[in-house]
């Protein structure tokens, strides 16, 4: 589900919600959390926004699905530009890869 700053609103919140109950009823998938990438364009305090409310989500998935799947624990925001602030928003794993690894070329279609 992409969550951006148009289609912010409850409903986009209880999709997110159905769409982890589908996938707890599905045996080979483990639900462990949500994961937000943020715009590249956005500033530090959109980038702020987007953290709290995913967040926000985490704490609502966990509080309404914890109790029959204790795996939810990991809210996947931050990378290499913006992980000291998704740090401070409360993100349980973040993805570093250019600043470990540098950028990568860009990318041309083949054919």
């Amino acid at each position: 589900v992409v969550l951006d700053a148009v289609a912010r609103t409850q409903d986009i919140a209880d999709e997110i919600m159905a769409l982890a109950n589908h996938a707890m009823e599905c045996p080979h998938l483990r639900l462990r959390g949500v994961m937000c990438i943020p715009p590249a364009t956005a500033s530090d305090e959109e980038n702020r926004g987007f953290f709290k409310e995913t967040y926000q989500l985490f704490v609502d998935m966990k509080e309404k699905l914890g109790d029959n799947n204790p795996n939810i624990d990991c809210i996947s925001m931050g990378m290499s530009g913006d992980y000291p602030l998704a740090i401070e928003g409360g993100s349980t794993m973040v993805r570093v890869g250019t600043a470990l690894f540098g950028a990568r070329p860009p990318w041309k279609p083949q054919g």
